[in-house]
């Protein structure tokens, strides 16, 4: 498979991106990894790959968000061109407007870069609170983000002016006056909406809607039991998906009162990241257990389940991913299926032409081994007991 094959990019705790190419035929699926740090000093816990972004439409590059900085891998040469060390830590979020690189530090910042990306070419830094996880940016208004984190609830800010559009309120505090906690981990904005929905990791999601006069949530749906670590929009817009540290993805059903329509079964760890593509009806998820899954939406069938080897963060689909045969399996010429076809056999299956002769002579050397026991291992003699 050729470089153009690859329609997924997978992040790992390791620090490494694992390119891939998922197709079907029948129930053959083929992946491709690809360990693309060259230096194994790199390959530490501490380059755990957080965020997976297109550098542009074309998308031929990748900017990477590390636990220590970015990174710009180059998906024809296969390299890393960029390689910016940001002190500050973890780093939530981040996108490229033009030639200026955007991004949300943990410390609780949203930077502006120049390119080459670097703290020298720093145009501005403003503050947004502490402790951010997570910064998303607007579908229909590109000047837009929102952030949020640990004790930090939602807010989206304007990037032209620096300032706050919208602070989301906690709902009301219950009959003891205790406010409940907030942690936001997770958001997504409606296309054609200025409508937001995020998740969390005390077990609720809400969904704001920032043109009207109130701030609490318009929808809000708790399972308490639950640690939401990622959330994403799905095929039907009245409707979200959720994954939680537990190893569970559930299926959010905003026009219902009892929300939580559905889970999607399979997974043994936490799901760190889920991505639906817009043109099929398609549900991919990367979790800690070191598989990459591919659920039907809407039967909620396992269609892909690939093992990775190393700890699954984040994931990256190309705009055109689809499920589809191999172009080497879609061969008319039945000279080609049946040469194909013998070379799996062959691999699987002795020959038939010696089968008879390594049947016998299996048999021949169980004989002989038996007979050796025999021989080495003297019978044992019962005493009887005297008055």
């Amino acid at each position: 498979m050729d470089k153009d094959g690859y329609n997924l990019f997978i992040g790992s705790s390791t620090g490494l991106i694992k390119g891939a190419y998922v197709g079907k035929n029948d129930v053959n699926v083929k992946v491709f990894s690809k360990n693309c740090v060259k230096d194994k000093e790199l390959i530490s816990n501490k380059n755990e790959i957080t965020y997976l972004n297109w550098d542009s439409s074309l998308e031929n590059e990748i900017l990477v968000g590390m636990k220590n900085g970015i990174k710009t891998f180059n998906v024809d040469s296969e390299e890393f061109t960029i390689n910016c060390s940001i002190p500050d830590g973890n780093i939530g979020g981040f996108f490229k407007n033009d030639e200026t690189l955007f991004l949300a530090l943990k410390s609780g910042s949203i930077k502006s870069l120049k390119y080459p990306f670097d703290e020298e070419n720093l145009i501005e830094e403003f503050n947004v609170g502490k402790d951010v996880e997570k910064m998303k940016r607007s579908i229909t208004k590109s000047n837009i983000v929102a952030v949020g984190g640990k004790d930090n609830d939602l807010k989206l800010y304007d990037l032209n002016t620096r300032q706050t559009t919208f602070i989301a309120k906690n709902i009301k505090p219950d009959e003891l006056q205790i406010q409940a906690p907030v942690w936001v981990s997770d958001m997504t904005f409606f296309p054609d909406s200025d409508k937001i929905i995020n998740c969390s990791r005390h077990g609720y999601v809400r969904l704001y809607d920032p043109l009207l006069p109130q701030r609490r949530p318009v929808i809000n749906v708790q399972q308490p039991e639950e640690v939401f670590t990622c959330i994403s929009r799905t095929p039907n817009d009245q409707q979200v998906l959720v994954g939680s540290g537990y190893g569970n993805l559930m299926l959010v059903d905003l026009r219902n009162k009892n929300a939580f329509a559905g889970k999607y079964k399979g997974f043994t760890g936490a799901v760190k990241s889920i991505a639906c593509p817009s043109n099929q009806s398609l549900v991919m998820t990367a979790s800690l257990d070191r598989h990459f899954r591919i659920h039907d939406f809407t039967t909620r069938q396992l269609l892909v389940k690939e093992y990775m080897q190393s700890r699954l963060t984040t994931l990256l689909p190309k705009e055109s991913f689809e499920l589809k045969k191999f172009k080497s399996e879609t061969t008319s010429d039945p000279e080609v299926k049946k040469k194909k076809k013998k070379k799996v056999v062959d691999e699987l299956e002795p020959d038939s032409q010696n089968a008879s002769e390594i049947e016998t002579s299996s048999k021949t050397a169980k004989r002989k081994t038996i007979d050796e026991k025999a021989v080495e291992e003297p019978k044992k003699i019962k005493w009887k007991k005297t008055k």
